[in-house]
């Protein structure tokens, strides 16, 4: 499926390449923000949701919106994401206001938040 090899790629071949460049940072930058609705958990297995992490105008927090879909097979989901959002293996879920991690796909590695 589209989206699972993209998301694949980001967590497993691109440090990977990186490593194998030379790169000194290897992953994405991490960055914590609120998310905005409650994400359900689908299984015992730790997560990266295709998601969107904005500046609240009105508060300046950074709010995260997780993709209506997760389907593998939908490649919009994450041409339209500008992060990960990390589910860990041991959650239940998520609660509306949670603080999150968020893998960012739309800043360079090395920027510091």
């Amino acid at each position: 499926a589209t989206a699972a090899a993209a998301v694949g790629f980001e967590m497993l071949a691109r440090p990977a390449i990186r490593k194998m460049l030379g790169h000194p940072v290897l992953p994405r930058p991490r960055q914590t923000a609120r998310i905005a609705h409650d994400v359900r958990k689908r299984g015992p297995r730790r997560f990266y949701n295709r998601a969107r992490v904005e500046r609240d105008a009105a508060t300046g927090e950074l709010t995260v919106t997780e993709a209506r879909s997760q389907n593998s097979a939908l490649l919009s989901t994450m041409q339209a994401a500008n992060c990960l959002l990390e589910i860990a293996e041991d959650s239940k879920g998520l609660k509306a206001g949670d603080e999150v991690s968020c893998l960012r796909l739309d800043i360079d590695e090395g920027t510091v938040l």
